[in-house]
């Protein structure tokens, strides 16, 4: 009787956090939206202020805090997804898609949105290959992580490498920086809840990225290996079991 109790009990939490997230991810795009439109316009209008350092200024300003209601955006939409996805609201959907222009699509949206003009190299040991995987899982991994490598390597001008290879059962993708790092000490401690290192502070951020990306992997069936180095930089190692057709 006592597990059928602690079932139901964890049953019920599990529901009430599932309603607690769509209601808040609702409830937060709405707002989120206005204040877009807003910066959208203050840039548009900064170009009519007559002092032109002014201008720059409040055209600068604006375009830094949409990247961050963006990025906001996502965060919104990564944990309205995978609690659907862990809740049992939707299911993986595997299917079969071609994997390089898979990659090099997402690379090329989020290097167009980069601020920084920070530059990414996308290097591939395969041509045009279909695989069978969940391609909003696999466009969430290679988002945050190129998200981190970008945000922790704004003092380096080497550019951020991504790198596909075919394995004997999948794919591997590894997307390394050449930034800040991360300390031996702190390095098992990086994808868990709202873990942030000691050397990422005025980088923003919230501790999810590699939380979601852990989360999703496993949805995968797949495996993510991190190694860093304090100054010199962070790899991080994807490999999805896959169906490769030949």
């Amino acid at each position: 009787m006592r597990l059928q109790e602690n079932l139901r009990q964890q049953r019920e939490i599990s529901s009430k956090k599932s309603t607690f997230v769509r209601t808040a991810s609702h409830e937060l795009r709405t707002p989120i939206s206005s204040i877009y439109s807003g910066l959208e316009l203050i840039e548009l209008l900064s170009e009519n202020v007559s002092d032109k350092t002014l201008s720059q200024k409040i055209g600068f300003f604006a375009r830094q805090s949409c990247q961050q209601i963006k990025r906001l955006n996502t965060l919104i939409s990564d944990i309205s997804t995978l609690e659907k996805y862990n809740s049992g609201e939707i299911a993986s959907h595997f299917s079969d898609f071609e994997v390089v222009r898979f990659c090099r699509n997402i690379i090329n949206r989020i290097q167009s949105e980069n601020v920084l003009n920070q530059q990414i190299q996308f290097t591939s040991a395969i041509h045009e290959q279909l695989v069978n995987l969940d391609s909003t899982l696999l466009d969430l991994c290679l988002t945050n992580l190129l998200g981190n490598a970008l945000k922790y390597s704004t003092q380096t001008k080497m550019a951020v490498q991504v790198i596909l290879s075919q394995t004997e059962d999948g794919i591997q993708l590894v997307v390394k920086d050449y930034g800040i790092g991360i300390s031996a000490e702190e390095l098992a401690k990086v994808g868990t809840y709202f873990f942030r290192a000691s050397n990422s502070m005025g980088v923003t951020g919230s501790g999810l990225g590699l939380v979601f990306v852990r989360l999703a992997i496993n949805l995968l069936g797949g495996s993510l290996e991190i190694s860093s180095e304090l100054t010199k930089g962070t790899a991080c190692i994807l490999k999805f079991p896959t169906r490769i057709y030949k």
